[in-house]
């Protein structure tokens, strides 16, 4: 199930709500794979296509049938909140973990739109109102299928 977050600013009443996660539709293993293969603003477009066209690439929850894959998938697609520290822009993306069998992660790495660093994870759930700057109320939690 797909879950979101609504705040609203006590100062000028602007309102944003993010979706998150996803709903019953939650793509399988394969989907999710063509999602990614379909993605064009991950940085490492070249690996990501060695991984996903690499005969021992499996999820971590598959039947074992690679006694020592090249490439686990740790955490399959899911949408995920990340942030601008510079712009203070929010931005709801495609999250995915994949580790080498020698240890290296894969993530994706996403740009900002406005100024083009590199976005990060939000860990918290501080909100600055995108007109006017004061922090966000929470409203509350979207639950949706």
């Amino acid at each position: 199930m797909g879950y979101g977050m609504e705040y609203v600013c006590p100062n000028c009443g602007h309102s944003v709500s993010y979706f998150l996660g996803f709903g019953r539709l939650f793509p399988d293993f394969k989907k999710t794979c063509e999602i990614l293969s379909e993605l064009d603003n991950l940085i490492n477009r070249e690996e990501l296509d060695k991984i996903l066209s690499s005969e021992s690439f499996i999820h971590e929850n598959d039947e074992d049938k690679y006694e020592n894959p090249e490439y686990l998938f740790e955490h399959v697609l899911s949408g995920e909140l990340y942030e601008c520290s510079d712009c203070e822009k929010y931005y709801p993306l495609n999250f995915f973990r994949i580790r080498s069998k020698e240890g290296e992660l894969f993530v994706p790495r996403y740009s900002c739109e406005e100024c083009g660093r590199e976005l990060h994870l939000k860990k918290d759930d501080v909100f600055k109102c995108p007109k006017c700057g004061v922090i966000m109320d929470f409203i509350g939690e979207i639950l949706w299928d």
